[in-house]
């Protein structure tokens, strides 16, 4: 059975709009954000409509539907990134508290930050939500995200 994924990033948060990392952070939808989800055209002709539990993630995808009826579905195998000492942090900020893991971040994003995930653990987890659909019987998936997963 050929399935089908569409995969959207969440509208803006304030930290989106500051420049701050936000990893797992669970940060609402801006009034950016809550345009962006509202003004978001979807064909409603999915089986299955996915959240990461994250509140910037539920927020878009409950205003992308408009519908309280349509079920939804949590998926905390596809939530961002967690950056671990980063989060909450501008470029500037952890430049200044941490220049030396700064300029390695800056050439190799997967480099050890303290408390953060690595990107093999969210690829990990991303075939952990692939190997998930491919057996369920939805063909049409609607997915709300993040920006980490969907560069992973």
């Amino acid at each position: 059975m050929i399935k089908k994924v569409h995969f959207v990033r969440h509208g803006q948060t304030i930290y989106n709009s500051l420049k701050k990392i936000q990893g797992s952070s669970d940060i609402s939808l801006n009034e950016v954000g809550i345009k962006q989800a509202k003004d978001f055209n979807i064909n409603k002709n999915y089986d299955l409509y996915i959240h990461t539990g994250l509140k910037r993630s539920e927020e878009t995808l409950d205003l992308i539907l408009n519908d309280k009826n349509i079920k939804k579905e949590k998926e905390v195998l596809l939530q961002e990134r967690g950056y671990g000492i980063f989060e909450g942090l501008k470029d500037e900020e952890i430049k200044e508290k941490y220049p030396d893991l700064f300029e390695k971040w800056k050439k190799n994003e997967n480099v050890l930050i303290d408390k953060a995930e690595n990107i093999e653990n969210v690829v990990n987890r991303i075939k952990k939500f692939i190997k998930k659909i491919t057996i369920n019987n939805n063909k049409n998936i609607f997915v709300v995200t993040h920006s980490g997963v969907l560069y992973s």
